[in-house]
């Protein structure tokens, strides 16, 4: 990026932060349940954030728009410190934990039946979470980003719970 782009982006990024620093303050405040220390933190969470996808935002958007923009993206920098702060328990601990015997437990078999309905996609997801990958090896493997791994992982999981409800339920 050349140094006058640079100065352009910044500027652009300081008026569209001093025009909406009341909703920013508002939004961490609240996210944070009103304490401080994790505000501060979300706050700086959401500050880079608005800065890797400020291009996305239109240059002729209106203060309207802008102000949808940055709600959205605070709630996704929200949203991503949630999923790093609470990771998911992976499956294979549950499995180990069964009862397991020499001509193979039932409940292993059950969950390995559980794990053959789900897509060849979320399957293999959560095999390779379960073989110690982390979510950052996971998006390096597929070329995407770590947080559409945790949505994968999140959807993969829903999709076994409900396969589960549905077979419990009849």
């Amino acid at each position: 990026m050349k140094a006058e782009q640079y100065i352009r982006r910044t500027e652009r990024y300081l008026e569209l932060l001093k025009r909406h620093e009341n909703t920013l303050f508002w939004l961490c405040s609240r996210y944070a349940r009103f304490r401080p220390e994790l505000a501060r933190d979300l706050l700086q969470d959401i500050h880079e954030r608005l800065w890797r996808t400020l291009d996305a935002l239109p240059p002729d958007a209106t203060r309207g728009d802008e102000r949808a923009w940055l709600i959205m993206q605070a709630r996704s920098a929200k949203n991503a410190r949630l999923r790093k702060e609470q990771p998911a328990a992976p499956i294979e601990p549950l499995a180990g934990s069964l009862a397991y015997d020499d001509s193979y437990s039932e409940q292993r078999q059950f969950l390995d039946e559980l794990l053959a309905l789900l897509p060849d996609d979320e399957r293999h997801l959560l095999q390779r979470q379960c073989d110690g990958y982390s979510a950052d090896e996971l998006a390096t493997e597929l070329g995407i980003s770590v947080d559409a791994v945790y949505q994968r992982l999140s959807r993969a999981r829903k999709h076994l719970r409900t396969i589960y409800q549905n077979i419990d339920n009849q």
